[in-house]
């Protein structure tokens, strides 16, 4: 591993190619190997063509040994095609071409469950940097600049460690019963304003920041725990939670919506909440006062 991963230009990231090394080979733990020479080249699973998308069609391990970069607006970067796929991106980068391309993603496990990403960068596709379907897990990837969202999981995700950044609708959304977790969240939405942070009933949203986000910083869905998660500046809620969730030990501040918008029978405590400027108000009617909170420095909360 090679430490934590900022993306911050795709000139700086892609001095990773030096890395590179040439053509394919199992790696000693028996992962298939992956570089830029591979994907061009074609071969890595049975079904996979040259040029890009590199295919992952079964079950395993594979590895990055290098930085992959497609100059193609209108292709995918990685499909996996099947259940069960690690990919180690292994401290490297996957860079698209930066353009809009309706329908195409950097990586796309769309359909196929059991998917780990991990450890590196997806950044400049077209349309979505990563779509993964149940039961997936990413740890330690950035997701930037990508023209629709950063990161997309259906139900039962495990999404920890990770980045989306400058993104064009939502940065981080997970399905129903998720993990979401110590992530952070900024500057999402300049196309459309989605949360910076989403997850569906029966998650668990903790120890995330999600800042200067076009929609709601951290959107949660019904019987959800929030804990301990930093929303600031986002331009509509810090933090919305629907019904019979339990919202603690946050803060939200300086957003321009209500700093907590819960639905009735969601108890909430120990936070701190400081309105933006023009925002409604601190929290919203409906949600239960568990105490303990601070709301515009007043310890007197709605």
């Amino acid at each position: 591993m090679r430490g934590i991963y900022v993306a911050t230009t795709v000139a700086v990231l892609a001095c990773g190619t030096a890395l590179t090394l040439p053509g394919r080979a199992g790696a000693s733990d028996g992962a298939i190997e992956i570089n830029q020479v591979a994907a061009l080249a074609g071969g890595v699973t049975a079904t996979d063509s040259a040029g890009f998308p590199v295919t992952l069609d079964s079950p395993g391990n594979y590895v990055l040994t290098g930085t992959l970069t497609t100059l193609v607006g209108n292709v995918n970067g990685i499909d996996i095609t099947s259940a069960d796929v690690t990919l180690d991106l292994n401290g490297f980068s996957l860079i698209g071409p930066g353009v809009a391309a309706f329908g195409f993603f950097g990586i796309n496990g769309n359909g196929n469950d059991r998917t780990t990403v991990k450890n590196g960068n997806v950044l400049g596709f077209g349309w979505r940097g990563i779509q993964l379907a149940f039961d997936c897990h990413i740890d330690h990837v950035v997701s930037s600049d990508h023209d629709d969202a950063g990161i997309i999981c259906n139900s039962q995700a495990i999404i920890q460690n990770s980045v989306a950044n400058k993104n064009g609708t939502g940065g981080i959304s997970a399905g129903a019963r998720s993990v979401v977790k110590d992530n952070v969240a900024y500057l999402n939405g300049r196309k459309l304003a989605a949360a910076g942070i989403s997850a569906g009933v029966g998650s668990v949203v903790s120890g995330n920041v999600s800042n200067q986000n076009e929609g709601i910083g951290i959107d949660a869905g019904g019987a959800s725990t929030v804990t301990g998660n930093s929303a600031e500046a986002n331009k509509m809620d810090g933090i919305r939670a629907l019904g019979d969730s339990l919202v603690t030990g946050n803060s939200s501040v300086n957003n321009n919506g209500w700093g907590l918008n819960l639905q009735t029978s969601t108890g909430y405590s120990n936070n701190v909440i400081r309105s933006g400027f023009g925002a409604p108000g601190t929290v919203s009617a409906g949600g239960v006062n568990l105490g303990h909170n601070l709301c515009d420095g007043n310890t007197i909360c709605p």
